[in-house]
């Protein structure tokens, strides 16, 4: 029976201790933890930087659109502006004939049998 501390075997490989092999454990847990780790980090600055392009695109996007709706109330606003100038505008008032409620009596000429009925005839008598 072998009872010397050195922690070699027979074949000269030194053999661990359940708290040697516990810490080399761990050494190789926290290096697989960072190598993770910095892989996260890569890929999250990839997508911050492709989440930087999509929204700046879609600000100069934004920045499009308001400026057709800004035209576009623009355009709406000169055309009330265009109808209210064409409502208030003055404008060329005919005089209206006015008729009396009476019947008019149209006598009966000589020339009305020559111009195919004259007044009579045009008013369906």
């Amino acid at each position: 029976m072998n009872n010397n501390n050195n922690n070699n075997n027979n074949d000269g490989k030194k053999v661990l201790t359940k708290k040697e092999r516990r810490r080399a454990s761990n050494r190789r847990s926290a290096q697989k933890s960072r190598y993770r780790q910095l892989i996260f980090m890569e890929e999250l600055g990839k997508r911050e930087d492709a989440l930087k392009k999509e929204n700046t695109m879609l600000k100069e996007e934004r920045a499009e659109l308001e400026a057709q709706i800004r035209t576009l109330l623009d355009l709406r606003n000169a055309n009330r502006l265009d109808a209210s100038r064409e409502d208030s505008s003055p404008q060329i008032i005919e005089p209206m004939v006015v008729q009396s409620h009476q019947p008019s009596v149209i006598a009966p000429d000589a020339d009305a049998d020559a111009d195919g009925g004259g007044a009579a005839h045009q008013l369906g008598r």
